[in-house]
């Protein structure tokens, strides 16, 4: 077998690239299977740069782009037509802010202080760039483009959709403020140094691209995850039909959609939005509620027909055990109901518990877990059991 070229840098170590591999050193790697490919990755982490930059996952299988930034998914466009690389892509990992690239890494402590200031020219410029490729609908374009040769590949199983990136944090670290009247992120710490405010750059409108790009494609995935999802209700009113459908399309062909639900309004407005979307899919349903997750949102999600959720998470909310009983009466639907890092009040004291460890009462068929964290205050009783 021939022997790859290779160049020895001013610290010794020899690297090479992937363009420099001959052709049957491609094709050992093509009969590769997935599992062998990690162990492949380590062994030729100095390759090509732009692979090395593109797979940020500790794996093969997972293509992460930004959502909100071109060049992410331009280049996520050329991996996956890779006659190698793209066959072996099983997870699409969408993140919704700028990733930056490895030159970025080791001035961001420097830099962080400088760019934050509000008056930073740098930021108008980022958001009239991310404004114009909205308007043109690049980002669907390119978004398309690239699940249809996914598609093609026929390896795709599941996306996963994120508002705070991925769990690679060192390459999520942004610092750009945030701006007067909008919802910000809070971004983990980066080198011991405080994390600072971002604006989500328009990710609920943005997070439309994703959904019309699985419409248009026809891609059949098994499962979609989104994490921290804000329903965009100025796009999915009753004025945007064809959005609708779009969402419909993606949501019915679904085995598993694992929705965390971020609640920003207590308005039936938009709880009777995420009811009208969850009831479009066909496939199990998992639905985590973050923020205000109260009795009332329960009340109001029990009026709808959920014939599909299968596990209800409640996170980090108060909500009475008489709101559970209604919302289990109601739907006639969860079989699971998962209390993290939540207090459950109001419980009699006539509840029965199950398990020697766990706190796991059944209501009409649906069984309540409390995770670690979480809290149960009796109605009548002496305290709280944590």
């Amino acid at each position: 077998m021939t022997t790859a070229s290779s160049t020895t840098s001013a610290g010794g170590a020899q690297s090479f690239k992937l363009s420099s591999c001959p052709p049957e050193v491609l094709e050992l790697i093509a009969e590769c299977v997935p599992e062998d490919l990690p162990s492949l990755r380590l062994a030729s982490r100095e390759c090509n740069l732009k692979t090395r930059c593109t797979f940020t996952s500790h794996f093969f299988t997972t293509l992460p782009i930004m959502l909100c930034y071109e060049e992410s998914i331009a280049t996520a466009l050329e991996v996956a037509a890779h006659p190698v690389f793209g066959l072996a892509i099983r997870t699409l990992e969408v993140g919704l802010n700028v990733i930056p690239d490895d030159k970025d890494l080791e001035r961001m402590s420097s830099e962080r202080i400088r760019r934050v200031q509000k008056d930073d020219p740098s930021i108008a410029v980022l958001h009239k760039e991310r404004q114009q490729m909205i308007t043109d609908e690049r980002d669907t374009r390119l978004l398309t483009a690239l699940l249809v040769t996914l598609r093609e590949a026929g390896k795709i199983q599941s996306v996963r959709l994120t508002a705070g990136g991925s769990d690679h944090d060192r390459l999520y670290d942004i610092f750009y403020p945030r701006m007067p009247g909008s919802r910000g992120l809070r971004l983990r710490q980066f080198k011991g140094r405080g994390g600072s405010w971002i604006r989500p750059y328009d990710h609920d409108v943005r997070t439309d691209a994703l959904i019309k790009a699985l419409s248009i494609s026809q891609i059949h995935i098994q499962d979609l995850s989104v994490r921290d999802w804000p329903l965009p209700l100025d796009a999915l009113n009753r004025e945007s039909p064809t959005l609708l459908t779009h969402y419909s399309n993606v949501f019915s062909s679904l085995k598993h959609l694992n929705l965390a639900y971020c609640v920003y309004s207590e308005d039936g407005e938009e709880v009777g939005l995420l009811a009208e979307l969850l009831a479009k899919a066909n496939g199990m349903v998992t639905l985590k509620l973050n923020g205000n997750a109260n009795s009332e949102l329960l009340g109001t999600l029990a009026k709808e027909d959920l014939p599909h959720l299968r596990t209800l998470n409640i996170f980090q909310s108060t909500v009475t055990f008489a709101a559970l009983e209604n919302f289990v009466q109601g739907t006639g639907y969860p079989k699971i109901i998962e209390l993290d890092k939540a207090r459950l009040t109001e419980v009699p004291s006539g509840i029965i518990l199950q398990g020697p460890h766990n706190f796991k009462p059944v209501i009409g068929g649906a069984e309540i877990r409390l995770k670690p964290g979480s809290r149960v205050v009796w109605k009548d009783g002496p305290g709280d059991i944590p």
